[in-house]
């Protein structure tokens, strides 16, 4: 994994709009746009804490990880947005905007010198039930957030 970027697809599928990372990283995979060489791409659901704590605790790091979640904030549904660890409060495990994987792993991983960059929708439909279902806004977004994505994986 050393000198790769390593894009991490994070969400609930079966929770409406909140599976738009996870969507995301599925399309990017579907439709080859990653270059293995250079560029890792995984769909990790919720499992994005546990990916982070193996990347700490590993010899080899990615130089960059680009992380592609829901963001539960007020804006425009369907909304495509970067953001840095600068833009997510800090609290302590979690965010009250969203539950970012936790943002104190990812700024620990910038201090050694992993680049972090965040890729986030502003999602509307989030069912109380198991739904699959995501709003037309939200999964309109999934390429250009696949494209944003790869863009940042990508740069030097």
């Amino acid at each position: 994994m050393k000198g790769k970027s390593l894009i991490l697809g994070c969400g609930n599928i079966f929770r409406g709009d909140d599976g738009f990372g996870a969507r995301v990283a599925e399309y990017i995979i579907r439709e080859h746009l990653a270059d293995k060489n250079s560029v890792e791409v995984l769909d990790v659901g919720l499992g994005a804490s546990r990916i982070l704590l193996d990347i700490l605790s590993d010899e080899e790091k990615p130089r960059k990880i680009v992380l592609v979640d829901a963001l539960h904030q007020t804006g425009r549904v369907g909304e495509v947005k970067t953001l840095s660890l600068t833009d997510i409060p800090s609290v302590k495990g979690r965010s009250p905007s969203h539950s970012f994987p936790n943002r104190e792993m990812l700024a620990k991983l910038e201090e050694m010198g992993v680049e972090i960059c965040i890729v986030a929708c502003v999602v509307g439909y989030l069912p109380d039930e198991v739904s699959v279902k995501m709003s037309k806004e939200v999964e309109e977004a999934i390429p250009k957030a696949a494209a944003l994505a790869m863009e940042l994986a990508s740069d030097p």
